[in-house]
């Protein structure tokens, strides 16, 4: 692009960007407001899709729609997170340095016009008239994931891991504005990698809080076009693959992870993209291709820790199975590109973990690598080769993986068969199922795994694993006549999912008509050849700003209120209202949390407070004795489940606080009181 088109063209998203760095570096006080950064947020957040949507039409071929769509999602969450990583990691994790960054990276390609794949995609698509049952699966998908953002939106998160690492890594950064190893953190999670959290924070970072940080939006149609590109990749006819990829994406253990701040959907979705294009490397030995799975790799790989494992096995299947293909020589420019990328977006976790305490993968034991935790402990929480422990909770997995679960879980054995009849060649489907049992088995090795009284606990590990299934489902009969089964399965999940579902359903049904609408067809062929212009574009990061202020003032107030804020749950007993009030009225203050793990609200709206976890404390002279260490201003003493009866009974031990008044009285002072959890002055 010529000097004279930039200026006729100017890159908006860009200027804004770098403008709002500037302005939040010279005037902090106006950066802090909501109106600021809500602008900072629209202006990030633009440049952060225009530069995905460059990097997926650089690496992706414009044939296959579904994967560049995939590679789009994925580095929106990749692009933020790799910033923060540098940024964080040389203490510099701070609004405009972060706006700058990401700003002049998105200057510096403006010369370069970026390609309008996605309208063009859109007409073509509906210039070929999709079936009926590819229409139905994008609508019915379209309808599940406006349902799941309504709920996002309008529920705060507090799902139990959320609450004690995932985000308060977020406010630990944010407030300290580099990524440290915080000691507010159990030690079993203080050194895990961070690649979403980083991603979270960057997000949080124009507004100060977490409330449009909500990745699970993102994470589900990633998992959606990385399902339906490695169906595709698996010889599935069109319409098979979108019904298994509406099917898997809407399953119930799924759309769970969605709403909360894990890692395990992003986990999952990278584990099946990743797969297709490792093998991709080893069939074609593209560079580009590389570079995409290393990503893809590195993704998984950063998530936690069992991602590198699951990428050595997808590397080792996809070798094995070239080997024995006899494909030729190993492609070695790809695969260092793959390497490469992976190791820039993962290195850093690793590296960091390895530096400071002298394993990568600490605090747990692993090779000849030393960790405080101990290896016993961890065994007995991990299922291991006690496959009968497994067995007893069988109805967790279709609970959590859907009806079609039981058919599915064939899929190995058929194809296995049929490569023993010879029906089927080495070369086509041998990665797949060596990958398929190998991930199996290290779930059964993956600690934390053993069944609990809720699906959710262990079958969320098992995502990308039951996405492959369908794949492999779709290796053996990828026949159209499949779809109408999987969408039935999609819709019965709906059913069960929402009391809106009859009316779901039926504008799922009548969507899925839209493509055939000659007017339809027009507009987005009218769509396709029309070039945004600096207007265009102004106007779409005012709306961004406006709609980012909005959800932002909508999500402040909704998180206290008594039904979809922070609430009690069958596992607390005073948390909720304590966390809340916490969380509206302390500022700048030192907070001591004993009997429970969950500290996040506590840091405060935007982060502002300093949250100690005071767990070791096992009586009342330890817990004083803490308090004065520690230099706290308030102290929480929450009522502890000691004991689970069934799935929403549990007993408890009374909380500390009332003894601690009683035996320290001119020490503490009672705030606030709820359901048996105290929350107290610390006097100094």
């Amino acid at each position: 692009m010529s000097p004279s088109e930039l200026l006729r063209r100017p890159p908006v998203f860009a200027i804004v960007a770098l403008f709002a760095a500037l302005l939040a570096a010279l005037v902090p006080s106006v950066a802090h407001t909501t109106e600021f950064g809500a602008l900072a947020f629209a202006a990030l957040s633009a440049c952060i899709v225009s530069l995905a949507l460059r990097g997926a039409a650089w690496l992706a071929p414009a044939a296959d729609v579904d994967l560049r769509i995939a590679a789009a999602l994925l580095l929106v969450v990749c692009i933020p997170a790799l910033a923060a990583t540098e940024l964080g990691f040389v203490a510099k994790l701070q609004l405009h340095w972060l706006l700058a960054l990401v700003g002049g990276l998105e200057l510096a390609l403006a010369r370069k016009p970026r390609e309008s794949w996605v309208r063009v995609a859109l007409a073509r698509f509906l210039a070929q008239r999709p079936t009926f049952a590819v229409g139905a699966a994008g609508s019915l998908f379209a309808a599940v994931w406006a349902l799941e953002a309504t709920k996002a939106l309008r529920y705060t998160t507090q799902e139990a891991d959320a609450m004690w690492y995932h985000l308060p890594f977020v406010a630990e950064w944010i407030r300290d504005g580099a990524i440290t190893v915080p000691e507010s953190i159990p030690l079993v999670a203080r050194a895990y990698p961070g690649l979403r959290q980083a991603a979270l924070a960057a997000f949080a970072l124009p507004m100060r809080t977490e409330h449009l940080a909500l990745l699970g939006l993102l994470e589900l149609p990633l998992l959606l076009f990385a399902t339906h590109f490695a169906a595709r990749r698996a010889g599935a006819a069109s319409s098979s693959a979108a019904a298994i990829a509406c099917y898997v994406a809407t399953s119930w253990v799924v759309l769970l992870a969605s709403r909360s701040q894990g890692t395990d959907l992003l986990l999952g979705a990278a584990f099946v993209l990743a797969f297709p294009l490792v093998r991709d490397v080893f069939a074609s030995g593209e560079p580009r291709r590389g570079i995409l799975a290393g990503v893809a790799l590195g993704a998984l790989s950063a998530a936690k820790y069992s991602g590198p494992f699951y990428a050595a096995l997808i590397v080792a299947a996809c070798a094995v199975e070239a080997l024995i293909a006899r494909r030729g020589a190993a492609p070695r420019r790809a695969l260092l590109c793959a390497l490469l990328s992976a190791l820039a977006l993962a290195g850093p976790w690793y590296a960091r973990n390895w530096i400071e305490f002298g394993s990568p993968l600490y605090p747990a034991p692993f090779l000849f690598f030393d960790g405080p935790l101990d290896a016993a402990r961890l065994a007995e929480r991990t299922v291991g080769w006690n496959l009968p422990l497994l067995l007893r909770a069988w109805r967790y997995f279709h609970r959590a993986h859907g009806l079609l679960f039981p058919l599915l879980a064939l899929a190995p054995l058929v194809l296995l068969v049929l490569l023993a009849a010879r029906r089927k060649k080495f070369g086509d489907v041998l990665a797949l199922v060596l990958l398929l049992v190998g991930a199996f088995v290290a779930f059964l090795h993956q600690p934390f795994n053993v069944p609990s009284h809720e699906p959710y606990y262990n079958m969320r590990y098992l995502i990308g694993w039951a996405a492959l299934l369908a794949v492999a489902h779709s290796a053996w009969s990828g026949s159209a006549r499949w779809a109408p089964l999987f969408l039935a399965a999609a819709a019965y999940t709906l059913w069960r999912m929402s009391p809106y579902a009859p009316w779901l359903l039926a504008a799922s049904c009548a969507a899925a008509f839209l493509p055939h609408a000659q007017g339809v067809v027009r507009a987005a062929q009218r769509l396709a050849s029309a070039t945004p212009s600096a207007v265009f574009s102004s106007c779409t990061l005012l709306a961004l700003a406006a709609f980012a202020w909005r959800v932002e003032s909508w999500r402040a107030q909704w998180q206290y209120d008594p039904g979809f804020g922070y609430r009690d749950s069958s596992s607390e007993r005073g948390w909720g209202e304590l966390a809340a009030w916490a969380h509206r009225e302390l500022r700048g203050v030192t907070i001591g949390v004993h009997g429970d793990l969950r500290t996040f609200p506590f840091y405060g709206e935007h982060f502002d407070n300093r949250v100690v976890a005071l767990a070791s404390a096992a009586n009342l002279d330890e817990l004083a004795a803490a308090a004065a260490a520690a230099q706290l201003d308030y102290l929480v003493c929450l009522a502890q489940p000691i004991e689970r009866e069934s799935a929403r009974q549990f007993s408890f031990a009374p909380s500390l606080g009332p003894s601690l008044l009683a035996k320290f009285p001119t020490r503490f002072e009672l705030v606030r009181a709820s359901r048996e959890s105290h929350l107290l002055r610390v006097r100094r």
